[in-house]
């Protein structure tokens, strides 16, 4: 009996893996391309944040002051970050409905 050579070696040619590596880049290039899409999804804000003003005429103005995003707890549970020049605040529904 012949003993079998436990470390057969494999020819590849030089094309093969040119097209392994290009196959790569090409899923590099979608997971990119998928992050992007996601990033601008979220930079959407869901609610704009208004001060309320009065005109010369005695017309209403809004002026918007800030914005807020939903965003997901690693639990699953919904809340808004509220953003409002440098100030960051946190926004949960009131599942109490105590004050």
């Amino acid at each position: 009996m012949e003993k079998e050579n436990k470390n057969k070696s494999r020819v590849v040619s030089l094309s093969d893996i040119i097209d392994d590596r290009e196959m790569v880049k090409e899923e590099n290039k979608d997971k990119k391309q998928q992050k992007k899409e996601q990033k601008n999804e979220k930079l959407q804000p869901d609610f704009r944040v208004v001060q309320t003003d009065r005109d010369k005429n005695g017309g209403t103005r809004y002026t918007d002051v800030g914005y807020m995003y939903k965003y997901k707890s690693k639990n699953n549970n919904e809340y808004y970050e509220m953003k409002i020049g440098h100030l960051k605040l946190l926004v949960f529904k009131n599942e109490n409905k105590k004050v």
